[in-house]
């Protein structure tokens, strides 16, 4: 079976902590998403794998290259303009061929039994098969799930409440035969569940739902990537090889080329990213993740926190449940309280307090001895489009 991951979602408000990407390609304990997902595909069997690419492709493409390092062979459908997911679905068909194949959205974190999956659509003959979570979902079609298969009834927010409590929505995943190609026209913007599922459904084709009740996360806002860091760590979700999420058994797991020191007390689960350097006395209490390029210096207590990576944690600072975005500086003295954001590219003066809840936008900079218990700077436009 050949597979599909739709990476043209842009990160939206994410993009304060690391800019220019896309959002399959934001990190779960240290990894990209979309590689977490790759190695799921892999582990049920996918040999061929088809991306689709629109802003900041280099990045996704310099990462998995051909897709050798995951054991299958990989493609890129480069968009010129946003065409909808059912759109670039319909643009690579070429490469689909004639047999079924499952598509899959770049942005979600989920340990479905593509297997399962795969078996039920084949007993279901049907066209389609949605992989379903049952979520309260506002915005976004909501799903009814009856005895013989799908109907969409419209936004919840204007069905005044639940027909009959059998609410669902769309986990991104669908296996697909190649004659829903037909439904799809070329050169036009065409999304799933907005275009083609109504009209599947309007032409009296079989659609089903497959309703997944394990780990299932779109990771669309700061608390949902802060719960799947930490889910992950706490292994509450597994995805791929076991070997290719392990940490040893004390829940460490450090990267290649990084530096601690013997003196630093940890106490897990801990994700430490590659040529990291952790200075003496530092103290980590997970769960906690430290990316790539990260320097965290003498005496500095890091807990329950996120810091994207490429930054400085300067000595005797404090941060406490936190989301730090990349190439941030923190100086020495610097307390950072439970529920701050704060965003690329910052700088942080000496003995300065980030309070609960404040919100630092990319590139601000706190002169020292300041407090913050409030926004500051400029939103970022995202520029993930």
């Amino acid at each position: 079976m050949k597979g599909i991951v739709l990476s043209t979602d842009p990160c939206g408000d994410l993009s304060i902590l690391k800019n220019e990407i896309p959002k399959a390609m934001i990190t779960i304990g240290n990894k990209p998403i979309m590689d977490w997902m790759v190695r799921l595909l892999k582990k049920y069997g996918i040999a061929e794998l088809m991306a689709t690419l629109y802003s900041y492709s280099e990045e996704i493409q310099d990462y998995f290259g051909d897709g050798s390092r995951w054991g299958l062979r990989m493609w890129y459908s480069q968009e010129p303009k946003l065409i909808g997911n059912a759109g670039s679905i319909k643009r690579v068909e070429n490469f689909l061929g004639k047999h079924t194949f499952i598509a899959l959205m770049g942005g979600i974190l989920s340990d479905i039994d593509i297997k399962e999956l795969v078996n039920f659509h084949k007993r279901k003959g049907a066209i389609a098969t949605l992989g379903l979570v049952k979520r309260e979902c506002f915005g976004k079609k909501r799903i009814h799930l009856d005895d013989d298969g799908v109907s969409v009834i419209g936004p919840k927010k204007e069905l005044g409440q639940q027909t009959d409590g059998k609410g669902y929505r769309s986990c991104g995943v669908y296996i697909l035969e190649p004659r829903v190609l037909e439904y799809i026209p070329k050169k036009r913007s065409f999304d799933f569940e907005e275009d083609l599922l109504p009209s599947l459904l309007k032409n009296e084709e079989k659609i089903c739902g497959f309703v997944h009740e394990g780990y299932w996360f779109d990771i669309n806002s700061f608390d949902n990537f802060k719960k799947a860091n930490f889910d992950f760590l706490s292994k509450e979700i597994n995805i791929g090889s076991s070997s290719s999420n392990a940490y040893s058994k004390d829940g460490i797991k450090v990267g290649k080329g990084t530096e601690i020191h013997e003196s630093v007390q940890i106490r897990p689960p801990v994700s430490i990213g590659n040529i990291c350097v952790i200075r003496e006395d530092v103290r980590l209490i997970g769960p906690a993740v430290i990316g790539d390029n990260t320097i965290i210096d003498k005496d500095v207590s890091f807990q329950k926190a996120i810091v994207w990576g490429r930054g400085y944690i300067g000595r005797d600072s404090c941060v406490n449940g936190a989301l730090i975005g990349d190439s941030t500086y923190i100086s020495s003295e610097v307390e950072i309280r439970e529920n701050t954001i704060i965003g690329l590219n910052c700088i942080v003066g000496p003995r300065s307090s980030i309070r609960e809840g404040a919100l630092l936008n990319p590139g601000s900079v706190i002169k020292k001895n300041s407090t913050v218990d409030y926004t500051v700077g400029n939103k970022l436009k995202s520029i993930c489009k």
